[in-house]
């Protein structure tokens, strides 16, 4: 007989479901008053808060029939299924003298279900006085009457039902006899020391409560400790819970309504949340993987819904019939794309992808040099998200998606790949905010430092310069010996003409105090015009660098200021500290100038002073009877002292503009050496033990030298000349690369020294400023590589399949990032078993957190991870026995548990469940699975 089934296309998702709700009739404990009209407006007004009820009768299933016939009135119509609970008290009863209560929920999905249950429950039989009874309305009525005498037909059901207890032995046997209720039924018994199994004493009964726990297939409790216990985490482990009862038990809890007031409402809020379609197949689900039902009070699904995707829908344009304009739906938890060879998987990942980030898409599909699908022309892809947001193929927002096509993992993992790496494992690390507080803080640090090389760099040019310009100076008056010897030799020749003069000793005295004086004042002169020119430079450079440097502090104390950037706190204190510095800088010039502001009158007072002492010394000098030769004599002197004050100016100069050289080189040695060990700093940080937090995963950084960077360096020189002299340490006897970061500073300042000592090193090639040079020199030429560990092997040394696995552990249980990852193919390189044992977990760690979408053809990633939702996709005429209804691609959507076979035989594709889908896909086929279950005599 067909069934008909309803396909829930966004998969398993978590839904409040209540398997333990009495009706008017039950006949036990019953507080309704007959009311069935209040019973059923009391279920909707719940509207859809509850997707599923167990309708629990004792003993029978009357209740759940005028249920049913009122359903099939419209009632009740706000809950998606009810299935039949039937309850039974079994002995031997528990230390409080009741009988263990047994529940069997059945499957309501066949047309004749009613009746199967009807015929196998008269079936079950109870002895009373040497009189089988069975567990029929009418002989449960019929042991009434024997056992109380005869009363009401209503008082006689009860006390049959009430006296129904059948031994645990007889009960288990009747089940396993009836082949059509075995496996149309899920088993619970309650475990309470009142009426469950618990109850039982352990002395004699350990083996009866033992075999009744490996009889049921869950548990009712809503007890916390209940549901460890049974999972294998309270006082008994796993491995003895299963040596004990055979298997762990899920918990389910339920109302246990027996008035309209507890209708929907368990004790505590303990309401059962299960994840799975609302079906008796959705049901077993929580049998096989018990992660699946939850007892809470609010809903287990915390999912922001701005961070998953709701559906994609295609907008054709083409005219070609390629897509419909139906969604394809998607769970917001792990999502499972299965299908044939070119059915169009990898289209639909690779669209939803570009849709949402296009640059994310495009920059992973060159790295892995995989199909883009240019074909599909006047295509339009729209993705909606959980909150109704959408992003399109041709919108301009992106949002943050993680797309890993094909081969990425693989490119990960290559040398090539190396820069990928590091900056997928440094996100990974900028998730813990202690780390990226730091790493942003060690990154200005490092670009401020890189900021005061440049400015280091920039004024050792000028001062080259200035040397430069000192020297060429100095050359146009000679060198100082020769002047100096001028200088005395003149002296002899006026002070010959004096003493032919006949100068009285007075004469002479006087002579040479006016000569002296006239000497000073001249030396005054040239100090204070020094000084003024030595003001008006200071004043210079201060208008070139106060300003730069101010904003340098500036952004440096924004790094270390506790607050954040846009604080208006920051803001203020900042403007006040840079206008006060720029104030105290004003202030300074302002008083140079003040200082030196009568230099021009002194000046005109010590002009005035010389011209008064040449007069004087005018008549003394009309004596020397050579005037002419005098007067030649003089000019030359004072020509040449003029000319040795000159040098010994710009000697001094020259040498203040050396000290000032050398003090700004060991100022750029040390700042890099400072750049250098914020670098080591940085490796050091990644040591601390909260940077680790997937146990077997470790990372570690170290420092690289960038060679690409570095070799603009060493391009500016001639190769032929000797670069191994340059280089020094840098190099070994190969002309290899050398490297420590621990040294590499001192090594740069070495190579510094020798930069400019051309008589060992290459010449410099034409074009080349020695700015340049020194910048290429000093640049960050520095790079972080991250190594990471799985049980302590790198993972550079691992298999090529190992390698994809622990990267793969690190893009999905390391990152903590929130948004949809979508996989292709994750499988690659994988074997079998290292998927199911290890892939799978980390799979299902991360979808509790975050929505997965994945292209698979491993059953063990579909089947093994309990995907939420399968997308089974079909390209026309590329699978064998399926085709599509109308479209050259289709998609088709549900859960695992959604199987069925349409009887139409039309091979379309949505004429056959998930289920079925995922079997013929994954595994070739029922029966080419079965025949290897053979095979390995499973």
């Amino acid at each position: 007989m067909e069934v008909t089934v309803k396909v829930y296309p966004k998969g398993s998702d978590w839904r409040k479901w209540d398997l333990h709700v009495h009706t008017p009739q039950s006949s036990l404990q019953n507080l309704y008053g007959g009311d069935w009209e209040a019973y059923l407006s009391a279920i909707e007004a719940f509207g859809n808060e509850v997707a599923v009820i167990g309708v629990t009768d004792y003993c029978t299933i009357s209740g759940y029939e005028k249920l049913l016939a009122y359903r099939e009135k419209g009632r009740i119509s706000n809950i998606e299924a009810i299935f039949p609970n039937i309850e039974f008290r079994i002995t031997p009863e528990t230390q409080k003298d009741k009988g263990v209560n047994i529940h069997l929920i059945i499957n309501p999905a066949a047309a004749d279900h009613v009746s199967r249950i009807r015929h196998a429950l008269a079936r079950l039989t109870f002895r009373y006085e040497e009189q089988n009874y069975s567990c029929s309305d009418q002989q449960l009525a019929e042991l009434g009457i024997a056992v109380a005498g005869s009363s009401s037909p209503e008082r006689n059901l009860r006390e049959g039902i009430n006296q129904f207890k059948p031994s645990f032995e007889r009960f288990e046997s009747w089940l396993r006899n009836e082949t059509w209720l075995r496996e149309n039924v899920v088993i619970i018994a309650s475990n309470s020391s009142g009426d469950g199994i618990s109850g039982l004493r352990d002395s004699g009964l350990l083996a009866v409560r033992q075999n009744m726990y490996r009889l049921v297939d869950a548990i009712f409790s809503g007890n916390p400790q209940d549901r460890d216990y049974f999972q294998g985490l309270g006082s008994d482990s796993k491995a003895e819970v299963i040596a004990r009862y055979g298997k762990l038990l899920p918990c389910l809890h339920g109302s246990d309504a027996h008035e309209l007031a507890k209708i929907f409402r368990p004790d505590h809020d303990r309401f059962c949340w299960i994840k799975a379609d609302p079906t008796f197949a959705g049901l077993k689900q929580i049998l096989y993987d018990h992660s699946r039902v939850r007892i809470q009070k609010t809903s287990p699904n915390i999912k922001t819904p701005y961070q998953y995707i709701e559906h994609v829908r295609f907008t054709d344009r083409s005219g070609k019939l390629l897509f419909s304009d139906q969604p394809v739906h998607f769970s917001p938890d792990l999502n499972a794309i299965i299908g044939g060879k070119s059915s169009g998987k990898s289209l639909l990942l690779y669209h939803m992808a570009r849709a949402i980030n296009s640059s994310e898409a495009s920059e992973k599909i060159q790295l892995t040099k995989q199909a883009v699908y240019d074909e599909l022309t006047n295509i339009d892809v729209e993705v909606m998200w959980g909150n109704g947001e959408v992003s399109s193929l041709h919108g301009e927002d992106s949002r943050p998606v993680t797309y890993i096509p094909q081969l990425y993992i693989n490119y990960l993992a290559e040398s090539s790949g190396r820069h990928q790496l590091n900056q997928l494992v440094e996100d990974i690390l900028f998730q813990n905010d202690t780390f990226r507080t730091f790493a942003t803080e060690n990154a200005a640090q490092r670009e401020a430092t890189l900021r005061s090389i440049t400015a280091r760099i920039g004024y050792l040019s000028e001062l080259r310069k200035k040397y430069s310009e000192c020297i060429k100076e100095m050359e146009q008056y000679g060198s100082e010996k020769a002047v100096s010897e001028e200088i005395r030799r003149q002296e002899q020749k006026i002070a010959l003409l004096r003493k032919q003069a006949s100068f009285s000793p007075a004469e002479e005295a006087q002579y040479m105090a006016l000569r002296t004086r006239a000497d000073d004042l001249q030396s005054r002169r040239s100090t204070l015009t020094d000084l003024a020119q030595a003001s008006a430079s200071l004043t210079e450079s201060l208008n070139r660098y106060a300003r730069n440097t101010v904003q340098s502090l500036s952004e440096q104390l924004r790094v270390d200021f506790p607050l954040p950037e846009n604080s208006s706190f920051l803001e203020k204190s900042l403007r006040h500290l840079e206008a006060g510095l720029t104030s105290a800088v004003v202030d300074f010039i302002a008083h140079q100038e003040n200082r030196f502001g009568n230099s021009p009158a002194l000046l005109e007072k010590i002009e005035k002073e010389s011209a008064a002492k040449q007069e004087k010394l005018l008549p003394l000098s009309v004596k020397i009877t050579d005037q002419e030769t005098l007067k030649a004599a003089l000019g030359a002197l004072e020509k040449e002292k003029e000319k040795l004050r000159n040098l010994q100016q710009l000697s001094e100069r020259r040498r203040s503009i050396s000290q000032e050289g050398n003090d700004t080189k060991s100022q750029l040695h040390d700042e890099y050496a400072t750049l250098a060990g914020l670098y080591q700093t940085y490796t050091a940080e990644l040591s601390k033990p909260e940077y680790h937090p997937a146990g077997e995963i470790s990372i570690s950084a170290s420092i690289s030298l960038n060679t690409e960077k570095f070799e603009r360096f060493t391009g500016s020189f001639d190769r032929r000349g000797n670069m191994n002299v340059l280089l020094g340490e840098m190099v070994n006897a190969k002309g290899e690369y050398v490297f420590d970061v621990t040294g590499h500073a001192k090594i740069i300042a070495g190579i510094h020294d020798r930069f400019r000592n051309s008589a060992v090193t290459p010449s410099v090639r034409k074009g080349n400023e020695d700015s340049d040079i020194l910048s290429y020199l000093f640049d960050d030429c520095f790079l972080i590589d991250f190594s990471v560990h799985y049980r302590n092997d790198d993972i550079i040394q691992m298999s090529p399949g190992k390698r994809g696995l622990v990267l793969l552990n690190l893009i999905l249980h390391l990152s903590n990032s929130q948004h949809p990852i979508l996989i292709d193919q994750p499988e690659d390189n994988l074997d079998n078993r290292t998927i199911y044992s290890q892939l799978n977990d980390f799979v299902r760690l991360r979808k509790a957190d975050r929505q997965i979408i994945m292209v698979t053809h491993n059953a063990n990633l579909v089947v093994g991870t309990d995907a939420e939702c399968v997308i089974v996709s079909n390209q026309s005429g590329q699978r064998s026995g399926i085709e599509n209804n109308e479209y050259r691609f289709e998609y088709f959507t549900g859960s695992l548990e959604c199987s069925f076979i349409s009887q139409d035989d039309s091979g379309r594709l949505n004429a056959q469940g998930i289920r079925e889908h995922v079997c013929e896909i994954l595994e070739g086929g029922i029966q080419a699975f079965k025949e290897r279950e053979r095979k390995y005599g499973l």
